[in-house]
């Protein structure tokens, strides 16, 4: 069985492969963080907002 994640993210479709992905890692994260703080979560502001 998919995990949570997975099952809501595995098919985003945000135009470009990499913004997928991101999309994917910010949902595995916010599941692997659940019920705490998304400033405990996303310690590095890196994550949640692109600045490449």
């Amino acid at each position: 069985m998919l995990d949570w994640w997975e099952k809501n993210f595995a098919t985003c479709e945000l135009g470009d492969r990499r913004l997928n992905e991101r999309g994917m890692l910010i949902g595995k994260t916010l599941s692997e963080g659940f019920g705490k703080g998304l400033s405990e979560i996303f310690n590095c502001r890196r994550l949640l907002k692109r600045e490449d």
